[in-house]
C-alpha cells in the first residue's frame, strides 16, 4: 500500500467535517504527512482552515537551524495553501524544566511540545492533533519501553488516536496569530493523489462507554480496517491525538518525499547517541536487522496482543476497583486496594497516580510495583511529588520536603517508604517501636 492510500485510510476514521492541525517539524516524516493530508482533503479544505499546522522550536539547537526548520515548514505551508503558526519555547526553558523535574532532555521537550500543540489546537478549534508517528517509531518505542520494564500498556501498539497528555499553563512565546503562509500563482498539489469519498459507516464504528483512566467519562470507540485498528476517545472536550502515519514504514516516507519532489530537514541531533531513541535505532536496530531479520513482524504481532492484555487487565480494573470519593483534586481514594488481585493492585495505583501527575513528572515504577505486592509496606513516595497508602495517593505538599525535616503518622505495624527511607514499625509490649533502616534500595 503507497502512503497516499494509508493516509487515505487512516483518514476515513476521522469525520469530513473534523478540523484537523498537524505539528510540522520541517523533517520528512511531517514533510510527507501534511503534504498527504492536504492532497486527499483537498485545497478548499485547507484554506478554508479544515486543515492547518503548527511548527515548535524547541530552542535545543543552534537558532539559525531551528530557524531554517520553521523556514521549511512555512514554505510547504505557503504551497498546500495551509496556515501556519509557529510556536518558540524560550531558550534554556527545556532544559530549567529538566532539571527542576529530574526529567530526561528528551521528555522535557516533550512536554513542552504538548503545551504547545494543545494551546494552539484549542486556539484553532481543532478536533484532531496530527502527529507524524511511523511504524517504525512505533517500533523504536516499543524496544525503550521493553528496555525500560514497562508493562502491558506501554509495551502495546502505539495506538492510532489518544488523548493529549495532560498540560499546565504555557511557558511559550511565539506568533499565535496563525498566519496563512498561501502564496498566489500555487502549483498542483500532488501528482497521483487517489480519489477519496469517505462515506458515513465506510469505517465499522462500535461505540461504548468506556472509561479512560479514573472518572474520565469519555465515550470509546473501535475502528476496524486498513492495515490495522484503533482504539480512541470518541468525545471529549479537548483534542485527540491522530497518527495518521502508524502503519508506513520510513521507507515509503523516504519514497513518497522523492516522487513528489519535496524536500526536507534533518535534525542534527538525530545522530547523538545520548538520546536512548538514537540509541535503539542507531545502535540496536542495525544489529536486530542484520540477525533477526522478521523482527519488526514479531514485535508488531507482540504489541498486539500485550494491547489486547493491556485492554482486559484495565477492563478488570474498571470493574473491580471501589474508587472512594475525595472532595480536593489532590488525592485519589481506593477503597479495595489489599483486596484486589496483585496485578489489579498496580493498574489502580497507576490510574491514579496518571491522573494525579504533572505531564512526565518521574514515576518510580518499581516503587509502585514493590508496594502493590507488599501489604506489610503501608506508605511510600513513588516520585514526581506522590506519595500512597494503603487507600489514598496523593500529591505531596512539599516535594524536597526530606530536606526540611517531616512529619509521618504512624498509625498500625508495618514498613513505610517515605523520600528514600524504609520505616519500619513493631508492636511491642502493646507499643509501636519504630526503626529507620536507611534507603530504599540499601540499608
Amino acid at each position: 500500500m503507497s502512503l497516499l492510500n494509508a493516509v487515505a485510510d487512516a483518514l476515513t476514521y476521522v469525520p469530513e467535517d473534523a478540523v484537523l492541525l498537524a505539528a510540522v517539524s520541517g523533517g520528512a516524516d511531517s514533510q510527507a504527512m501534511l503534504a498527504a493530508c492536504a492532497s486527499i482533503r483537498g485545497r478548499a479544505f485547507c484554506e478554508k482552515g479544515g486543515l492547518r499546522a503548527v511548527h515548535v522550536d524547541h530552542g535545543l539547537r543552534p537558532i539559525e537551524e531551528c530557524a531554517a526548520d520553521a523556514d521549511a515548514a512555512r514554505v510547504l505551508c505557503g504551497r498546500l495553501g495551509v496556515g501556519c503558526t509557529v510556536a518558540a519555547v524560550g531558550r534554556g526553558r527545556i532544559e530549567a524544566w529538566a532539571r527542576d523535574e529530574g526529567s530526561g532532555i528528551e521528555a522535557a521537550a516533550r512536554h513542552f511540545r504538548y503545551k504547545a500543540l494543545r494551546r494552539e489546537a484549542e486556539r484553532a478549534g481543532a478536533d484532531f492533533i496530527l502527529v507524524a508517528h511511523t511504524q517504525d517509531d512505533a517500533l523504536e518505542t516499543a524496544l525503550m519501553r521493553f528496555l525500560r520494564g514497562a508493562g502491558p500498556r506501554g509495551l502495546a501498539l502505539m495506538p492510532r488516536f489518544a488523548p493529549v497528555p495532560g498540560i499546565g499553563d504555557s511557558a511559550l512565546r511565539g506568533d499565535r496569530g496563525g498566519v496563512s503562509m498561501t502564496p498566489s500563482g500555487v502549483e498542483p498539489l500532488l501528482r497521483g493523489a487517489p480519489d477519496v469519498q469517505t462515506e458515513a459507516g465506510r469505517a465499522k464504528q462500535a461505540f461504548a462507554d468506556a472509561p479512560l483512566g479514573v472518572g474520565a467519562g469519555l465515550s470509546a470507540g473501535v475502528l476496524t480496517g486498513g492495515r490495522g485498528s484503533a482504539i480512541f476517545a470518541a468525545t471529549s472536550p479537548h483534542p485527540m491525538i491522530f497518527r495518521p502515519l502508524r502503519d508506513v514504514t520510513r521507507q515509503e516516507v523516504l519514497d513518497f518525499l522523492a516522487e513528489q519532489g519535496l524536500s526536507y530537514r534533518t535534525d542534527s541531533t538525530n545522530g547523538n547517541v545520548r538520546y536512548l531513541r538514537n540509541r535503539v535505532r542507531l545502535c540496536l536496530v542495525p544489529v536486530l536487522d542484520e540477525n533477526f531479520p522478521e523482527w519488526r513482524k514479531g514485535l508488531l504481532e507482540t504489541a498486539e496482543t500485550q494491547g489486547f492484555t493491556a485492554d482486559f487487565i484495565e477492563n478488570e480494573r474498571e470493574k473491580r476497583v471501589l474508587w472512594g470519593r475525595n472532595g480536593e483534586n489532590q488525592a485519589v481514594v481506593i477503597e479495595n486496594l489489599d483486596g484486589l488481585p496483585e496485578i489489579l493492585r498496580e493498574e489502580a495505583l497507576f490510574a491514579a497516580i496518571d491522573r494525579l501527575k504533572d505531564g512526565e513528572k518521574s514515576v518510580k515504577r518499581q516503587v509502585v510495583r514493590d508496594f502493590a505486592r507488599d501489604e506489610r509496606v503501608k506508605a511510600a513516595d513513588v516520585g514526581g511529588g506522590i506519595r500512597v497508602n494503603r487507600t489514598v495517593v496523593r500529591v505531596g505538599r512539599d516535594e524536597a520536603f526530606y530536606e526540611k525535616g517531616f512529619s509521618l503518622l504512624i498509625k498500625d505495624a508495618g514498613e513505610y517508604r517515605i523520600n528514600g527511607l524504609r520505616i519500619e514499625a513493631a508492636k511491642v509490649n502493646g507499643g509501636l517501636v519504630v526503626h529507620i533502616k536507611g534507603t530504599q534500595h540499601g540499608e
